[in-house]
């Protein structure tokens, strides 16, 4: 009876060490997401800096006709290569090009470092066409 109780409290033990493991390796994974080394949010001096520091860089790379895609936040973006994956957290100017819906384009996401307003990634996706309203 004695070898069944310690089987028990050793399966026990690695149960526990298990859950404890696997929570940690989520909590790592995961909290990079949500944590910004500014703070959990942005201060609008912060947003209005970000958003101008996007506003340079897509009209200097790809002209006038954009939109701005939302108000700043910070972005997670996750960039995986042969010598390691590099996380990028930092508040997001987002915008779309052509400002014209009607027409395809793409999202262009511009990444700031605000403590050295320094652009650190800047990633595109592609953006479809919507079509135009139908009248009521």
């Amino acid at each position: 009876m004695r070898g069944w109780a310690f089987k028990m409290r050793k399966k026990r033990a690695i149960l526990f060490l298990l859950l404890v493991t696997v929570s940690l390796l989520l909590i790592i994974g995961v909290s990079p997401a949500f944590l910004f080394e500014g703070g959990t949010s942005l201060s609008e001096e912060l947003k209005e800096e970000v958003m101008n520091i996007g506003i340079n860089y897509v009209e200097e790379n790809y002209g006038t006709d954009y939109v701005i895609n939302g108000d700043v936040e910070v972005g997670h973006y996750l960039e995986s290569r042969q010598e390691g994956d590099t996380n990028y957290t930092y508040p997001v100017a987002s915008f779309r090009m052509p400002a014209d819906y009607q027409q395809s384009g793409q999202l262009v996401n511009v990444m700031v470092d605000t403590e050295t307003g320094e652009i650190m990634k800047v990633y595109t996706h592609p953006s479809k066409s919507m079509p135009p309203p139908t009248p009521p």
